[in-house]
């Protein structure tokens, strides 16, 4: 089995082309909480929205790689 990957969803506010905004991450790159908030705060810049609810969290496994 491969690593756990957590998808979190979460309501935002003033994002163009949607109220809801999934960031997804594993816990290889993303080590610790400061780094996972650091995330999110980059995934509301780059979509130009502001964070509002944490809808829930996935957590998913992927078997093998996914090569496209």
């Amino acid at each position: 089995m491969g690593e756990p990957t957590y998808i979190e969803t979460w309501q935002v506010t003033g994002n163009p082309i949607g109220d809801i905004l999934d960031i997804a991450y594993t816990d290889s790159v993303y080590l610790t909480d400061e780094a996972i908030d650091g995330l999110r705060r980059y995934m509301a810049a780059a979509h130009r929205c502001t964070l509002v609810k944490l809808l829930r969290v996935r957590e998913i496994e992927l078997e093998g790689e996914i090569w496209e």
